[in-house]
């Protein structure tokens, strides 16, 4: 019995032994794993290893704080260089000097102590305040923005704004009247308001024409003084009119004042002493108020006109006593 028992469990044994599945079929759904975790004593024995080598645990640890410590040191370096750099930039600035001056684009000097420019803008008020203005003529019709007229009331600067007075003309083609021109020539030959300034707000046609007066006033040859007109207005830029209004102004309308600056009387006793070569005993000179003058009033001038302090009673005296004398010796 015990025999056909153990002959029944072979046969089941060896069929569950060699039992196979066809290779065709495959399971529907794969089976899951999961993940082992540790046992008792794998998770003491890992603790016991922490005890004994303190060091690997110690490692991580400062491995951790130390990049936290190099990004915060990167960060603090950073600071500390853009900081670095204003300071430099600052001492660069301070070890340079003063700030670089701006002049207006169109400034020009005309003579000493007498200049010309366009619109003037707050850039350019350090550079103005070096002249040491006394006066400024503005020859175009617009109103100075607030910051220039402020800026003339801080430094005591005198606006004389002409252009406000005569700027309608009589006949089309001209660009100023004859007597704005008169007006503004009688006070730029004015020491009294030196140091002078004259503005437009172009800074090329109202001051170029007025310029190209003065310098037929001057003496100039024509070609000179367009040559110059040009080098601020450029050949785009340049009109005829302007160049025919200098052409065929009166420069006799304009009347002399008494004071004249130290440029134009050292000029005219050049002029006069070339001329006294050839006509030593007749007038030398032909003033632009047809007043004929002798050589002694250029050099009496010269010694009163420049300095404000001095009277301007010594010279009609002194020119007339001189012309008298002079009648005289041609009478003879």
């Amino acid at each position: 019995m015990s025999s056909t028992n153990n002959d029944n469990e072979l046969k089941s044994s060896s069929n569950i032994k060699y039992k196979t599945t066809p290779s065709n079929s495959l399971p529907s759904v794969l089976p899951t794993t999961t993940p082992s975790t540790p046992s008792k004593k794998q998770t003491i024995q890992q603790q016991q290893t922490n005890v004994n080598n303190p060091s690997s645990t110690t490692t991580t640890t400062a491995t951790n704080t130390s990049t936290s410590s190099s990004s915060t040191t990167n960060t603090s370096t950073k600071n500390t260089n853009s900081s670095s750099n204003a300071n430099n930039h600052i001492n660069t600035l301070l070890n340079s000097g003063p700030p670089q001056l701006s002049p207006p684009a169109l400034f020009g000097i005309i003579e000493p102590q007498l200049y010309r420019t366009n619109s003037l803008y707050p850039v350019n008020f350090p550079f103005i305040k070096m002249l040491g203005l006394k006066t400024v003529v503005q020859l175009s019709p617009e109103v100075p923005i607030k910051a220039v007229s402020n800026f003339f009331q801080e430094n005591n600067i005198n606006l004389i704004h002409l252009g406000l007075k005569s700027w309608n003309v009589d006949s089309s083609w001209k660009p100023l009247t004859d007597e704005l021109v008169k007006e503004c020539l009688e006070i730029v030959l004015n020491y009294d308001y030196y140091p002078l300034m004259i503005t437009c707000t172009s800074g090329v046609h109202q001051s170029g024409v007025l310029v190209g007066c003065l310098r037929r006033i001057q003496n100039w040859n024509l070609t000179s003084i367009l040559v110059e007109y040009k080098a601020f207005s450029g050949q785009s830029n340049s009109r005829y009119v302007n160049e025919q209004f200098i052409e065929l102004y009166d420069v006799d309308l304009v009347t002399l004042p008494n004071k004249l600056p130290t440029w134009f009387v050292e000029q005219q006793k050049m002029l006069e002493e070339e001329l006294e070569n050839d006509n030593p005993d007749e007038f030398l000179y032909s003033t632009s108020n047809s007043a004929k003058l002798s050589k002694s009033y250029y050099y009496d001038m010269i010694s009163t006109s420049p300095t404000p302090e001095s009277s301007s009673s010594n010279t009609p005296t002194t020119a007339n006593t001189t012309t008298t004398a002079t009648t005289t010796n041609t009478n003879n």
